[in-house]
């Protein structure tokens, strides 16, 4: 069959798209909610699962389960998985465009340059893969409205996929009631392709949350929108929106789609979408803009509102502008952004290769390994030289910077870089800390004593200075 234009063009996207992904991929970064994931993968090929509905949906976890099965060890997952899912993301971006507006190219170079997506699209995360499923819900539902109601059944069955992947997904359920009111529409929630649909939610979403319920002991729920004040953020944190180039040109869009002052079009839909999910995410006491990788779409829908208000040269021009400084911004803050736990994966390596059976002691995130895993003893906020010696850990791994994972209160780790204390910086980022105090020498008691008693076995280093240390304890 041969390629239309259009198709032959998204190709090349994806291709681009694959190739940036594998030149710009975070060597040695790891983030600690991608280690929840991956143990939840092993955890469904034993045939248990340890985390709520509400806490961990299963939909992600089940896809590394997969990869799992055909061979691949946590290092290929980790590389693999979002590789193939930001590909699935940019197709839902273009299906929507096609769906809802009249250049669907527009939205999907927006997401292409766009600077957060960057950030988060290489981790095993659940946020891209849920706008993979949000899209496609929303794309259904506007088509079950405008062409033919028997779309809403398939839109109920992304909703559900969606709520697999995260329960606040829900927040899409508000929008879609809110547009079917504003349309008059609200008939269709009695309508056989709808009933259906809420059947395929129920037949989907239910078993899973009693299955996880029944293995984990817990729903989860509790913990779902992180109510504790240690959580808090700003209300206005996701304002970090108004640094990305095509902020400028949503906010023309917003302004043409209300001087349409028609609700029945694609474009007053995606911006539906985006204000309900922005403003659900927003309330929440604790927030990150991977939160918002799922109304991304309909933000790109909403800029490409915007351009075709421009004479067909100036919307090329514009676009060309715009989409080169996303990219130069997006691989701008891929230079300088604070990968957690930076030499993770490397560390990883180094701990899985020690003496087979060998009990280690470790103050940081490593990539999960289940070998690796069930043999490490973590330190706690107390630890002392007398505490490791009585572990009766064989090896010691220290890490020279903080990181989001380890006790805010390790009281054998109280650095201070200048007049900075380390230990409140949760980048994990040496490129971040020897940038500002290049030689820089990092130091702790419980440093001090292995570097003075204990024999090193590998230093991991960042352009000559130590991150991590491997200490054989004698």
């Amino acid at each position: 069959m041969k390629l239309s234009n259009e198709w032959l063009l998204f190709v090349c996207i994806l291709a681009l798209f694959a190739l940036v992904y594998t030149l710009t991929f975070p060597q040695h970064a790891v983030y600690g909610d991608e280690n929840s994931y991956l143990m939840l993968g092993q955890d469904i090929l034993e045939g248990k699962y340890h985390e709520g509905m509400g806490d961990r949906a299963p939909m992600l976890p089940l896809i590394i389960s997969g990869f799992y099965a055909m061979g691949l060890d946590p290092f290929g997952v980790k590389f693999i998985v979002p590789l193939l899912i930001g590909a699935l993301f940019l197709f839902s971006v273009f299906m929507l465009g096609k769906g809802l507006c009249k250049r669907p190219f527009i939205p999907l170079l927006v997401v292409l340059s766009f600077p957060f997506f960057w950030k988060w699209v290489p981790f095993v995360l659940v946020d891209v893969l849920l706008g993979v499923f949000a899209s496609l819900s929303a794309l259904y539902l506007y088509k079950g409205i405008k062409d033919d109601e028997r779309y809403i059944t398939y839109s109920m069955l992304f909703l559900a996929l969606a709520m697999l992947t995260k329960v606040s997904a829900i927040v899409l359920v508000v929008a879609f009631i809110i547009y079917l009111f504003m349309t008059k529409r609200m008939s269709v929630l009695m309508h056989k392709p709808f009933i259906k649909g809420l059947i395929i939610i129920l037949l989907i979403v239910v078993p899973a949350a009693v299955l996880t319920s029944m293995a984990s002991g817990t729903t989860g729920f509790h913990t779902q929108f992180m109510s504790m004040d240690y959580f808090r953020v700003p209300y206005y944190y996701f304002l970090n929106f108004a640094m990305v180039p095509w902020s400028l040109l949503f906010l023309f869009g917003v302004y043409n789609i209300l001087k349409d002052k028609s609700i029945e079009n694609g474009h007053t839909f995606s911006l539906l979408v985006f204000l309900v999910g922005f403003a659900f995410f927003s309330m929440l006491l604790w927030k990150e803009m991977r939160f918002l990788l799922f109304v991304i779409p309909f933000f790109a829908i909403t800029v490409e509102r915007s351009l075709v208000s421009f004479k067909k040269v100036h919307a090329y021009a514009v676009l060309s502008v715009f989409f080169i400084a996303g990219i130069v911004l997006s691989m701008l803050l891929l230079s300088t952004v604070s990968y957690v736990s930076w030499g993770g994966d490397e560390l990883t390596r180094d701990l899985i290769s020690l003496q087979e059976g060998s009990t280690i002691a470790v103050d940081s995130i490593f990539l999960y390994n289940k070998a690796l895993t069930e043999r490490a003893i973590y330190i706690p906020a107390n630890a002392t030289p007398e505490w490791i010696r009585a572990s009766g850990a064989e090896y010691l791994s220290l890490s020279l910077y903080g990181e989001i994972g380890r006790n805010p209160d390790m009281s054998y780790y109280k650095p201070k870089i200048g007049p900075i204390d380390a230990s409140l910086i949760e980048s994990g980022n040496p490129k971040m800390i020897l940038s500002w105090w290049p030689g820089y020498k990092f130091s702790s008691p419980l440093y001090e004593w292995a570097e003075s008693s204990l024999s090193v076995h590998r230093r991991i280093q960042w352009e000559g200075q130590d991150v991590f240390v491997i200490y054989e304890v004698i």
